[in-house]
């Protein structure tokens, strides 16, 4: 039986030591030729015997995610013993697949999984006819002309992202402070855009719209002052994914942009400029 709760225990006979940088690859897939992957893990390695679960375990991560098994089908299970430049050892089994068995509670996250709440329809509707018999539509007393002109003023404040250039763009690593001063502000910018130059092979990936990793690539930290001159954590962005954007109104620019760039990884930083 083959499942992502059920442990795997890989035995090899190549006599060591091991090459640096080695490591497991367990393939499940829907054929015997691997073309059909459901599941490709790599697991980092410095031993020849691995006792590892899908669902659990260390440092890994899945490059895979394409084919499913329905319960009951036979699934084709390939291990390599891979080193940077070559296969070392391999071995495959087939069995048949039971995509809850020995996950306990985590079957619950598996796609699909149902879990019975206590919300019914009557609870819906009851606080439905709550909701109308407490809610009450005001008109606006503000005149037209004060509401367009307010408009206006939110329009410069809250200046469109998508009318902005990225601009002054420069790669950093570890851990620092973004500022641009300029007209008496010490961030004279609309905003931050990134995007993520290197990223090591064991932060793992999710395949998707865009690339997501596993791990924190970076964090952003936007800090403002208060009416007291006190500075303060006004805005925190943590970056999983490669290209993204934190912006802000010219009513409330940054004291600064604190960052700090995990280890092995580079993010290309751009302030957001007219």
């Amino acid at each position: 039986m083959l499942g992502p709760g059920v442990p795997v225990r890989v035995d090899s006979d190549f006599i060591g030591p091991l090459p640096t940088g080695s490591e497991f690859i367990y393939i499940i897939s829907r054929d015997a030729e691997a073309l059909q992957p459901v599941v490709v893990l790599h697991v980092s390695t410095s031993i020849t015997t691995q006792a590892y679960s899908l669902m659990t375990g260390g440092e890994d991560h899945v490059a895979e995610l394409r084919f499913t098994l329905a319960e009951g089908e036979t699934a084709h299970l390939q291990v390599l013993l891979q080193s940077p430049t070559s296969t070392l050892d391999s071995g495959t089994i087939t069995a048949a697949w039971n995509p809850t068995a020995q996950l306990g509670v985590q079957a619950l996250l598996l796609p699909g999984a149902q879990v019975q709440g206590g919300f019914t329809e009557t609870d819906r509707a009851n606080l439905t006819d709550v909701e109308e018999a407490t809610t009450t539509l005001q008109t606006s007393q503000i005149n037209p002309a004060i509401r367009v002109a307010l408009g206006v003023a939110d329009l410069a404040l809250n200046f469109p992202v998508n009318r902005l250039a990225a601009l002054e763009c420069q790669a950093y690593t570890g851990r620092g402070s973004l500022t641009r001063p300029g007209g008496g502000f010490p961030v004279n910018a609309f905003g931050i855009r990134w995007n993520i130059t290197a990223v090591p092979e064991s932060f793992g990936r999710r395949d998707g719209a865009i690339l997501e990793y596993i791990e924190r690539v970076a964090q952003l930290v936007k800090i403002n002052h208060d009416t007291n001159g006190n500075l303060y954590v006004d805005d925190v962005e943590d970056i999983f994914h490669t290209g993204g954007t934190m912006a802000w109104s010219w009513n409330n620019l940054p004291a600064e942009v604190q960052y700090d760039v995990t280890p092995g990884c580079t993010v290309e930083f751009c302030w957001l400029l007219l």
